[in-house]
């Protein structure tokens, strides 16, 4: 136990890199001191807990601070946390994909006016076979521009990579995998900057069988300046990689430490600047108000015109004159980005057309973890008409009275595969069978069961206005021709 009536001693502790968190934690489990790389503390002879942490990972170490000598120091060992990308320090890091990775992120000089892209897939398990063939880059709309599998493809040691010198825009990664479907997320690709992709395998259940295929929820996506390239020891990127795990896991108070390097780090990363606005807007504090607007300043100045700048701008302030009549023309890369475009088009729908790239996948994003994934689903049949988002209310409100009581028969349907249902089709239907269960315990608790609040359900659906109201009508005819 520590002694009020000692001398206190200057105690330090260091982490192994910048970008690691630091707690000094008291005999009674109080934290008493924070800092990021490092803490000084003037503390009392004793014994202490000393925590390490990087993103999910952490590490705590017992420590006693004695009377002498009279400054003390306490150095950490690094913490490893998972990255798709080999990035020094990481649990997989591995020296070969490094190498490699680097070299190939440079064997493309683009021309004035151009950004690159790189893409790197490795597989981090020595005894699973490699193979990289379905993973691909596609132009926005759709047709192919690269196939992994025909790239740099070193089987033996298990990754493949390519880079592309392309005209600024979003571009598709497409992961397509037998069983499991196809899946993209959306790269954006800007002037003077080269965008990293890393993904590496990852196992998905199917029907009581693992089957491994290359992840894009576990995607590392970093930006550098053309001609830097990947470098595996990069500080910058351990602090992209925290920043995006901070994000994922909804931590909306990040250390004003940590967030700083966030911050900082913008010019070097951009994405690491995109990252940290999320994080600086879901902090909600009023005094960050200021900050955030500079931040996102610099990063227009950084990037121009980019999808999840623009969420960020327009969460930021909806009444922007420069974004007025704008109207989104391609998908962003964060789902938050995603969350926000989603949300401002109850205040103005016009901001997502129906015919746009953003509108075509509104109905099968699905959970990509930070990054919004779309799922490629063929169209079955007619189209359902365009419904108001009022009326749509009402046909749901319907829906739950007629159905209500037959819906876990369309759950169990739905598993075995015997009906198709959008990504957003199968939201709602998740949302119809939490509504009548509320009602049921309503029922049993002998409450009112009142009206049913559609217009509040329907909006907590992250999507567009209209792919909500799209879906309502589509969910109304299956559940018509499955039920009756």
């Amino acid at each position: 136990m520590t002694s009020s009536r000692s001398n206190p001693v200057n105690f330090e502790a260091v982490a192994s890199d910048a970008a690691t968190e630091v707690f000094l934690i008291d005999a009674s489990l109080k934290r008493i001191a924070s800092g990021v790389g490092r803490l000084e503390q003037k503390v009392a002879p004793g014994l202490y807990k000393v925590r390490f942490r990087s993103g999910a990972s952490q590490h705590d170490e017992l420590v006693e601070v004695t009377q002498s000598p009279s400054r003390q120091q306490l150095r950490g060992e690094p913490v490893p946390f998972a990255s798709a990308a080999p990035i020094d320090h990481s649990l997989t890091t591995n020296t070969e994909h490094a190498d490699a990775a680097a070299d190939l992120s440079l064997q493309v000089s683009p021309v004035s006016g151009q950004g690159t892209l790189f893409l790197f897939l490795r597989s981090e398990d020595p005894y699973l076979d490699f193979d990289a063939d379905g993973v691909s880059i596609h132009c926005l709309g759709g047709d192919q521009i690269a196939d992994l599998s025909q790239a740099v493809n070193d089987t033996s040691n298990g990754y493949a990579g390519l880079t592309l010198a392309l005209d600024c825009g979003s571009y598709r990664i497409r992961v397509r995998k037998e069983n499991l479907g196809d899946y993209e997320l959306f790269a954006t690709v800007c002037k003077g900057w080269q965008t990293q992709v890393f993904l590496s395998f990852d196992a998905f259940e199917r029907r009581e069988s693992d089957i491994h295929a290359a992840s894009l929820r576990r995607a590392s996506v970093f930006m550098v300046r053309n001609g830097q390239g990947f470098n595996p020891s990069s500080e910058t990127f351990r602090l992209t990689e925290l920043a995006k795990q901070a994000l994922a896991q909804g931590r909306s108070q990040v250390s004003r430490g940590l967030l700083g390097r966030f911050l900082n780090g913008k010019f070097e990363d951009p994405m690491m600047g995109l990252l940290a606005a999320h994080l600086l807007l879901q902090g909600r504090r009023t005094e960050r108000s200021g900050l955030t607007s500079m931040v996102l300043d610099n990063l227009v100045g950084i990037l121009g015109a980019h999808p999840d700048l623009l969420a960020l701008r327009l969460a930021h302030n909806p009444a922007d004159e420069d974004l007025r009549e704008f109207s989104l023309s391609a998908p962003p890369l964060l789902s938050a980005s995603w969350k926000l475009l989603s949300q401002a088009t109850r205040r103005r729908a016009g901001l997502i057309s129906p015919g746009s790239v953003p509108g075509l996948i509104a109905h099968n994003v699905t959970n990509g973890g930070p990054w919004l994934i779309y799922r490629l689903q063929e169209a079955d049949g007619a189209q359902p008409a365009r419904l108001s988002l009022s009326e749509a209310e009402r046909r749901f409100r319907k829906m739950l009275d007629a159905y209500g009581d037959r819906l876990a028969e369309v759950d169990k349907r739905q598993r075995s595969d015997d009906a198709r249902f959008s990504g957003l089709e199968q939201s709602l239907l998740t949302l119809m069978l939490s509504e009548i269960r509320l009602r049921e315990v309503r029922e049993l608790s002998k409450r009112q069961r009142g009206n049913v609040h559609s217009e509040r359900l329907l909006r907590r659906i992250r999507a567009p206005a209209y792919s909500v109201a799209s879906a309502v009508g589509g969910l109304e005819q299956k559940l018509s021709r499955l039920l009756g």
